[in-house]
């Protein structure tokens, strides 16, 4: 065995520089949520996706319908693409309203996506339908943000009961609203990102940013996390010649971090390549 070099590990979301083209903001403004939802890819213009200020503005105050909602919440976790692609034949499970959405497209897609994904809080109405343009609520918002974060419809509450196991987490700034904007659901958003996730101290921000690395250094920016350091790892030793299969059982899959607050945690971790043909 011989000492190639010490290896350091790169928290690829730390190195990641922000180059995406963002609305001028002020430099000493405070973000709504909306812009902060912008900024974070869940809100996007038409076009090349970017908008104004004055435009997401605009945006954020009109009535959420309940597709918009979703499309939403699926961006947040990176999953509307998928959605989008999600294969449907007629033999597709899929909610009875799934073709009455005006400008279908992959509408009719990403509805049979939530069908047949649970997991993910929508499960549309008693008859089977989704009501896709009807207006969304704060209750139907918090109820996807608490399964979001690891809760369960009628294992940890009941849907009457949303709106308080919500407000106990600190779910509350649309609370006492009926239908909600596309604003409020940002708001929601925001609020969700920075809770924990159910028995961790992991926050859904960081959570969603386990695994994508530009998420979390846009997180990191926005202050809806963090910032943090790894902490120094001990020497690896990986044999001279070594195969890719050996170096990667050799390197760890997590390192230990430290956060600007002093709090510690595990997180995943991305090598660089490793040249195992050189001594040294």
């Amino acid at each position: 065995m011989r000492n190639l070099k010490k290896l350091l590990a790169v928290l690829v979301s730390i190195a990641v520089v922000l180059t995406a083209a963002i609305p001028a903001f002020a430099e000493d403004a405070l973000l709504s949520d909306a812009e902060i939802c912008y900024e974070l890819g869940v809100i996007k213009g038409g076009g090349d996706g970017t908008m104004t200020p004055e435009e997401i503005e605009t945006y954020s105050g009109k009535t959420a319908e309940r597709i918009q909602a979703a499309i939403l919440l699926l961006r947040l976790k990176g999953l509307e693409d998928e959605a989008r692609a999600y294969p449907v034949d007629e033999d597709t499970p899929n909610f009875k309203d799934a073709d009455k959405v005006a400008h279908a497209g992959t509408a009719v897609n990403l509805l049979a996506y939530l069908k047949n994904t649970p997991e993910l809080g929508w499960q549309g109405g008693p008859a089977g339908n989704f009501s896709p343009t009807e207006p969304a609520t704060a209750q139907m918002i918090y109820k996807v943000m608490l399964e979001s974060l690891g809760y369960k419809q009628g294992v940890d509450f009941e849907y009457n009961e949303v709106i308080g196991f919500a407000k106990a987490l600190g779910l509350k700034e649309i609370a006492s609203k009926g239908v909600v904007t596309v604003g409020d659901v940002c708001t929601a958003i925001v609020e969700a990102l920075q809770t924990p996730m159910k028995d961790q101290d992991m926050t859904l921000a960081e959570a969603i940013g386990a695994d994508d690395d530009e998420f979390l250094a846009k997180a990191i920016n926005l202050g809806l996390v963090t910032s943090y350091e790894y902490v120094a790892i001990d020497d690896i030793t990986i044999a001279y010649g070594a195969d890719e299969a050996a170096v990667a059982e050799a390197l760890p899959a997590t390192v230990t971090v430290k956060f600007s607050d002093g709090k510690t945690a595990i997180r995943n971790v991305v090598w660089g390549a490793v040249d195992t043909s050189t001594e040294g």
